[in-house]
This record gives C-alpha cells, structure tokens and sequence, in this order.
C-alpha cells in the first residue's frame, strides 16, 4: 500500500470511496471533500494498491478547541492543535483486510512526526467502538452532534510527541 495525499483532479473517485463508507445523509459531498483537500492537505492522506488504484482514505480538519462540533466537519484552522477526524473508508472489496487499521496508525504517526497536532478526536458509530480503542482511541461517550439518523459517539486520542 502506498499512502499519499490524493490529486484534486480524483475528487470522483474520492467521493464515490467516501460513499461506500457511508450513507447518502452522512457521506461528505463533493464540495465539502474538496474543501478538505484544500485546505487541509496535511490531514488527508490515501492509500493506493500497486495498480495505483484507490484503495482507502482518511481525512478531517483542525480546530483550535477540544470539542468537536457540527461545524468542524466544514472548517479548518491551520494553527489548531485538534485533528478531527471526518472520514476513514476503506473500498467495500477490501474490508476485514486490516487496511483501515494500518491506515489509521500511518496518518497517526505522520501527525505526531509533521504537524503541532497534539489531540484527535472523531465521532463512529457504536459498532466501531472496539476498532478505534484497538488504535489507542478513548471512549468520551455519547456525541451531541446530529448528523444523520444514527447516534454518534466521541473518542479522543492524546497524542504524546
């Protein structure tokens, strides 16, 4: 697997990975991806197969807070200290390969190695509880924040640099 920040000329293929990982009422739509890429490089990353063929992404905003809102899914400041993470999806043909696992630990330790970054926080739903604590993510309960039809928890991950 090779992991890089994606092209925006593959701004479909982006959203039609993003997708497959969500439904239509919670995936991101293309502009808002696109506001992501640009003006958040650094915490987007991809993963691409030896055909070159995407595979896997990861992607979010900094905050300057330690609370993540609605609204962070559509900012970004660049001097924030919070990654909030908004999406890790991996291609329907590769799930319960470990690749969202090795994703996530390879855009964790290129933030510790790059960025000021020194908290992540993101929201799942409860069935993927267990996979974000196997990466070293804490439980913070229950997330406020209305997005779509399901309830939303927080975790959090205290980046030690």
């Amino acid at each position: 697997m090779q992991y890089r920040t994606p092209e925006q000329s593959t701004i479909d293929d982006l959203l039609a990975l993003e997708l497959q990982g969500f439904p239509p009422d919670e995936a991101a739509p293309k502009e808002t991806i696109l506001y992501r890429l640009s003006n958040a490089p650094e915490l987007f990353l991809a993963g691409y197969d030896q055909d070159d063929s995407l595979v896997c992404m990861i992607n979010g905003t900094a905050i300057a807070g330690e609370v993540l809102t609605h609204e962070a899914m559509y900012e970004h400041d660049p001097f924030g200290r919070t990654y909030c993470i908004h999406s890790v999806v991996v291609a329907k043909q590769h799930w319960r390969k470990g690749l969202g696992s090795k994703l996530l630990v390879h855009m964790l330790e290129k933030i510790k190695q790059e960025t000021c970054i020194n908290l992540v926080l993101l929201l799942c739903k409860g069935h993927l509880i267990n996979f974000y604590k196997q990466a070293g993510f804490v439980l913070v309960g229950e997330s406020n924040v209305d997005h779509g039809a399901d309830q939303w928890f927080e975790m959090r991950l205290d980046i030690n640099k």
